[in-house]
């Protein structure tokens, strides 16, 4: 079995606001609030060179600042094979968007011999439609089936690729294979190749591929629980008993209020990690403001263009 000792958290994010400021409050949160991880290496990946002042306070921290080459400029989510790099000795690798903090420690998440994710809120299409898109591509259906957590939907492997915990010896294999699904369905979103109602999904290509990825390449895999990666801008199923999740990470999706703190979710569990991350908050407001949108401030503009 796979044990947690060398560990390296990573996110790869825009150079611009709002994402830079989230990179440095998530890396903050990690120093501040992870326990046993805060000395853990941290990575951040730049689409391109930020100012002085970001990259200062990164580097006080003890951020690496990394310059990355788009996986394909088709997917503006699609970049987060790049934190799967195994050219320095790690064993395990902590992906995670720039929209995740940390509340408290979560080594003992960090056993096994699997990739780590959780489940997806929505399941985006019934079993018959996830069915012709496997079937369209040449892949096996995985018999292992995931409930969903807005809807609690029925649904093949299908995960929020936000927060992965991947063992060193599947980074190289789990590269390899996201990178080729990712391309290859880019490529049949743009024909009208994908089959069914997920044709219509090509916002959710990066997820989309993942799942094909962990089928095609016979990547074991296993699902977090929702307090390793607890949603704050959507009403939880009531089979995840979300009035009791105390949270690891919270994936807070840019909501943040006029002055960059993040948003209650009105679960008290998931709140109360919030109030400590709100405590750090060094977001500033008016850049936040740029992802809100103003007929619905309590959602961010990210999550409505992957249509939730």
């Amino acid at each position: 079995m796979n044990q947690c000792c060398r560990v390296r958290v990573a996110t790869v994010a825009p150079g611009v606001e709002p994402w830079r400021s989230e990179t440095v409050l998530l890396f903050r949160s990690l120093a501040q609030l992870g326990g046993s991880l805060a000395t853990s290496e941290k990575v951040c990946y730049f689409d391109r060179v930020v100012d002085t002042a970001i990259a200062a306070e990164l580097l006080d921290i003890g951020v690496q600042i990394r310059l990355i080459t788009p996986v394909d400029p088709r997917c503006a989510m699609g970049n987060n094979q790049v934190m799967l790099d195994n050219s320095d000795a790690y064993d395990w690798l902590v992906a995670l968007d720039c929209d995740v903090v940390v509340a408290s420690d979560f080594r003992h998440e960090l056993v096994g011999d699997a990739v780590a994710a959780a489940p997806v809120d929505d399941a985006l299409a019934p079993m018959p439609e996830w069915e012709k898109l496997f079937s369209a591509f040449g892949v096996s259906m995985p018999a292992v089936r995931y409930r969903s957590r807005l809807q609690g939907t029925i649904m093949p492997p299908y995960f929020n690729a936000g927060v992965l915990l991947v063992p060193s010896t599947l980074v190289d294999p789990l590269r390899h294979a996201w990178e080729h699904w990712l391309v290859k369905l880019a490529s049949a979103f743009e024909e009208g190749r994908v089959p069914g109602s997920l044709g219509d999904r090509g916002a959710f290509v990066d997820q989309l591929a993942f799942a094909l990825a962990l089928a095609d390449g016979g990547i074991p895999h296993r699902a977090l629980p929702v307090a390793m990666n607890a949603p704050s801008h959507l009403r939880l199923h009531p089979l995840d008993d979300p009035s009791q999740v105390e949270p690891f990470l919270v994936h807070y999706h840019h909501r943040t209020d006029e002055r960059g703190r993040l948003i209650w979710s009105g679960y008290q569990g998931i709140d109360r990690a919030i109030a400590r991350v709100n405590a750090l908050s060094t977001l500033q407001g008016t850049a936040c403001a740029e992802t809100r949108l103003d007929t619905h401030p309590r959602v961010s503009s990210a999550v409505a263009w992957r249509g939730l």
